[in-house]
């Protein structure tokens, strides 16, 4: 089964799932832990994303980094920390494989991840939480 087939299937389980209830938290690593706020949960991970961040030169490419979804943000951690509230994060597209996230004022970023597809539900399902 090809890469983009599997992460359409795991999309489509979640949206599923979530008929019956909330997005459910997995357990924040070492990594992620110290940078939790009290009342904030993990709700996805994916160990390794490429990161163009807002006003990023588009030619460089980008910051590696582990990617984490909370409750409350979307965190990159690499190089550099890239923590983005959930929020701000007012429309989330697919172009290829990679993630395009349009923020407030305009603003915008891409991710290039594993199971995109997959991740642009989370993120729907987190901003839902929110409201």
């Amino acid at each position: 089964m090809l890469r983009l087939e599997r992460d359409e299937i795991a999309a489509d389980a979640l949206r599923e799932a979530l008929r019956d209830g909330p997005i459910r938290a997995v357990p924040a690593d070492e990594t992620v832990s110290p940078l939790l706020q009290p009342d904030e949960q993990v709700l996805a991970a994916r160990p390794s994303a490429l990161l163009n961040p807002p006003a990023g030169d588009p030619s460089l490419p980008g910051y590696g980094g582990a990617l984490y979804l909370t409750s409350q943000r979307l965190l990159h951690v690499g190089r550099v920390l890239v923590a983005t509230p959930l929020q701000q994060i007012r429309e989330v597209s697919l172009a290829g494989e990679r993630l395009l996230l349009t923020l407030d004022g305009g603003e915008g970023m891409s991710l290039e991840t594993d199971q995109p597809r997959l991740l642009r539900v989370q993120i729907s399902a987190a901003q839902r939480s929110l409201r």
